[in-house]
């Protein structure tokens, strides 16, 4: 199972097999990924958080909100709670998810702070 971002955009695989009669199955796609497998990529890797600096993104409210929207953020409600998260504890997701995100704000002057997922030891 893997996630990462290319392009500007998610991308995804999983491999399984059967563990009765040995087949195997591979499955993966571009953009928002299955919530299953979304939910089994944090189980095994955890995840990672983002934060931006408030002090640089608060005088870049209405082109990151912008940018929130244009990446799915639902609502100028919802983005302006994504916004406050973000420059407060930040936000958890996949490391693809919190990378992608980084790279859009990033791109409209944000400065970002992506924690990855804690390494297993």
């Amino acid at each position: 199972m893997s996630g990462g971002v290319h392009d500007g955009q998610l991308v995804w695989s999983v491999e399984t097999s059967c563990g009765g009669c040995g087949a195997q199955a591979v499955a993966c796609g571009w953009g928002e990924v299955p919530g299953d497998v979304r939910a089994a990529m944090i189980a095994q890797y955890g995840t990672a958080r983002l934060r931006l600096d408030p002090a640089v993104a608060r005088p870049l409210r209405v082109r990151l909100l912008a940018a929130l929207r244009r990446s799915g953020g639902g609502s100028l409600a919802e983005v302006a709670g994504l916004f406050e998260r973000l420059t407060g504890d930040g936000v958890t997701g996949t490391e693809a998810e919190m990378r992608l995100l980084a790279n859009r704000l990033a791109a409209e002057g944000a400065r970002v702070d992506l924690q990855p997922p804690p390494r297993a030891g």
